[in-house]
Order: C-alpha cells, then sequence, then structure tokens
C-alpha cells in the first residue's frame, strides 16, 4: 500500500514553537475557501490525489516504531525528549473521514499509552456527538497529556457555511471546546485567519463565547492570499470576495509589500490588534498573534499558546524567532542576540537541512547550497542576512532592527519601541497567572 508520509518539519520552523507537525490523512473533507493548503496541496504530483480527492493515510505501524525507538534520523531528538507535537497541519484531523478510518483514535491509544504530548487542532464538533464518546473515554484518561484548538473565524452562521464548507457551526464548536475545557484540557480558539469585514463583525460576541467556554487563550492571524493561484484557488478567492462585498485579490495586491504569498501591510492590521488585546484583557484571556507582524504582542514565546507553568507543555522549541521577540520584550534594553535562543536548542542542530522532509524539495539551487546544513545553521544564516525575507528584520515588519554585532559576529537586534507601541499593551509574562 502506498502510505502517506507524515510527520514533518514544518516550513515555519524558524518562529514556531511546535515545527514537527503531523497529518494522518492524505486529504481533508472540509472546503474551506481560505485554506493556505489549496496551493501546496494543487501542484506538481499532488493535485491529482487533491482534486480527485484521493485519501491515503499514515502507515500506522511505522508511526509507533518511529516514537519507540527514538533514533529517526529527523525526529529522534524531538521524540526523545517528548517536545509536543502539532497534530494538525495540512488536514483537520477530526474532519468526517476520521469517523471512516479510525486511524486517529489508534494512533492516540498509542500516545495514550506512551504519554507523548499532542497539540490537536480541528474544526470539528465530534466530542459533542454519540460518535465522539470513546474518544472522550480515551482523553479524559490521561487529560494532562492533551492540548486542543479550534478555529472559529467569525460567528456569522450564515456566512460561516459559506466560508467553510460542510463544518459544524461556529456555536457546535464552542460547545465542543467546553466539553473538552471541562475535562480539564486545555483550550485555545484560534481565530485564524482573520478576515477583514468578516472576523471583525462578529469580535465581542466571539471573544464571549470564548469566556464562557472556559478557553484560556487566543490565536490570531490575518488572511493571507496565494497569488501563485491554480484556477480552482482563484475560483475559491472570488467566492471569497462575494461573501465579505469586496475584491479580494486586488485589496492584498494593492496593500501588500509581498510578493507570491500576499500579507497584509502593519499598519492596516493595527486597529484589529488593538481591538483584540482590549477584548483579550475585558474577557480575561491570553492574547496570541501568529501573525508575522505584530508578533511581539504575544504573552509567549508560542504564538498558539502552551504554557510556560506546565512542566510537560513547557518542553516547546524555544530556539525560534517568536521567542527572540520576547526576549527582545523583557530584557532592559530591548535588544536580543541569536546565543539568547540558540542556547535552547535540544533539535535543530541534528536535523540536517536534507533529511528535512519538504524542506529542500521545492528550489534546486537552495537545496544544494543548503545541503550540508543543520537546521541550526540555517536558522543563523538567516538571522544574520536581514536582507532575507525570513530574517527577523523582514519578516516581523521591521520591528525588529539591526544595530550591531556581538562577540560571536552574530547581529544584534532591538526592539522598535515606537512603532510597536509596546507600551499601551499589557505587559503579562510567560508565568503570569492572571
Amino acid at each position: 500500500m502506498d502510505y502517506y508520509q507524515s510527520p514533518r518539519i514544518s516550513w515555519e520552523f524558524l518562529d514556531c514553537s511546535m515545527p514537527m507537525t503531523f497529518d494522518q490523512y492524505s486529504n481533508c473533507w472540509y472546503n474551506c475557501l481560505y485554506c493556505f493548503s489549496t496551493f501546496q496541496r494543487g501542484i506538481w504530483h499532488c493535485k491529482e490525489n487533491y482534486y480527485w480527492n484521493t485519501i491515503k493515510h499514515v502507515n500506522v505501524e511505522k508511526i509507533k516504531k518511529m516514537f519507540l525507538e527514538k533514533n529517526h534520523k529527523t525526529f529522534g531528538k524531538i521524540i526523545e525528549n517528548k517536545i509536543p507535537m502539532q497534530w494538525w497541519w495540512l488536514s483537520d484531523p477530526f474532519c468526517p473521514l476520521e469517523e471512516q478510518f479510525w486511524i486517529w483514535y489508534e494512533l492516540l491509544q498509542f500516545f495514550n499509552e506512551i504519554e507523548y504530548p499532542i497539540r490537536f487542532s480541528s474544526k470539528t464538533d465530534l466530542f459533542t456527538r454519540p460518535e465522539g464518546k470513546k474518544y472522550l473515554d480515551l482523553l479524559k484518561q490521561k487529560p494532562h497529556l492533551w492540548f486542543y484548538m479550534s478555529s472559529i473565524i467569525t460567528m456569522d452562521e450564515e456566512k460561516a457555511k459559506l466560508m467553510e464548507w460542510d463544518v459544524p457551526t461556529p456555536k457546535k464548536r464552542f460547545e465542543n471546546l467546553k466539553v473538552l475545557s471541562d475535562l480539564g484540557i486545555y483550550t485555545t480558539l484560534r481565530l485564524r485567519p482573520f478576515i477583514i469585514w468578516l472576523s471583525d463583525k462578529t469580535l465581542e460576541q466571539e471573544f464571549k463565547m470564548a469566556s464562557e467556554s472556559w478557553i484560556k487563550a487566543i490565536s490570531t492571524e490575518f488572511f493571507c492570499l496565494e497569488r501563485r493561484m491554480t484556477d480552482q484557488l482563484k475560483n475559491k478567492f472570488n467566492k471569497m470576495s462575494k461573501i465579505i462585498w469586496f475584491d479580494i485579490i486586488k485589496f492584498y495586491e494593492k496593500v501588500s509589500s509581498w510578493s507570491g504569498y500576499l500579507r497584509l501591510n502593519y499598519e492596516i492590521k493595527r486597529k484589529y490588534i488593538d481591538i483584540m488585546t482590549k477584548l483579550s484583557e475585558k474577557y480575561n484571556i491570553r492574547f496570541h498573534c501568529s501573525d508575522a507582524q505584530h508578533k511581539e504582542k504575544s504573552m509567549s514565546g508560542s504564538c498558539c499558546w502552551l504554557p510556560e507553568d506546565n512542566e510537560i507543555f513547557n518542553k516547546f522549541n524555544k530556539c525560534q524567532f517568536t521567542n527572540a521577540l520576547m526576549i527582545a520584550k523583557q530584557s532592559k534594553d530591548y535588544t536580543v542576540k541569536f546565543s539568547d535562543i540558540s542556547k535552547h536548542d535540544v533539535f535543530l542542530k541534528t536535523i540536517q537541512w536534507s533529511n528535512a522532509e519538504w524542506l529542500n524539495q521545492w528550489n534546486t539551487r537552495n537545496r544544494n547550497f543548503n545541503k550540508w546544513k543543520s537546521l541550526l545553521d540555517f536558522m543563523r544564516m538567516c538571522w544574520n542576512n536581514p536582507n532575507s525575507a525570513k530574517s527577523p528584520y523582514k519578516y516581523f515588519g521591521w520591528i525588529l532592527n539591526p544595530i550591531w554585532l556581538d562577540e560571536n559576529k552574530d547581529i544584534i537586534y532591538k526592539l522598535d519601541l515606537e512603532k510597536s507601541n509596546i507600551s499601551n499593551y499589557c505587559m503579562w509574562c510567560w508565568n503570569c497567572n492572571k
């Protein structure tokens, strides 16, 4: 049988606290118009399986062997140190495909036995239905091992139905979150992608529902538009435009300073970030920003939040640029060095670029240039090249500015307080118990 290859290292390992991502299925039942994986799956050798909805799943026995032997060339150190794994990347793990194949349940039993911490992300309402009872029975055995996030971009049920085909209603997803919160499982609201003229219309209602569902944190990120679009992707964007009442393609092309993968500029996002941070304080919910810009407003080095005061989940990857932002925000002179994050590295130096799934398959020049680098070497190269779009300087929207070199000839970055206006935001630290 031709199995689906997962887990893999995320392209976002430079700023991600959980770069080891996992999907059990090669496709997703849901057909959300904004789905970022549509582009990745709609090109090259992947597209026929994607468009014909061909389903492959992982080799369960191979996954078990990988976690038991702990010597995998890419994931060995991650598994050995029980660094939390993100179960979701290109597919929803609890979409209706799971109710056909039950691969997730089989693997959950295994991870429950070896006590491996996992964060899930889904739009399901499975745990509110009779079919989800066996999952709940398993999850409640060791609730301290699990962390659950749910994506809800609007409380407008009619527009949500148009934007997210065959997905449970926002209300159902909040009920699902409440069930898990009541079990003592950490929960986060993924208000992402944040879509202007949709997500902003029901913000207060959504934060209120999050508070009533005992959700501990919110993570937000603004919608990014893939300009390298296939016909299928362009058709999705045209449908989105009708829902939000303006041409989203022309809008992003006009106000984005990027190419290819278009992001809104820093100032356009500011007023929405202001609203969300104030609502977070009002409803006593921790605010986190997964967006490349305004990420300095987050309350920890994990942009989707993992609790620093928890001995299981505080093992998340701290050798990454989001954590560098937090270090700069909390230092006396608002500066950060590469050594401030590299000292936390547990596994990046052990993973060779050529062994990291998907990182080396897109560009022949880059593949050959980086072949003998470790992921930590690649990170340091990006750190010391402010002209690169992957550098902390450009990636975070010119919030971290290069000012000098340290004793290791690595760039020292300083947080731009004037642009960020960080003094107007809550400065809760990682260990804040509010």
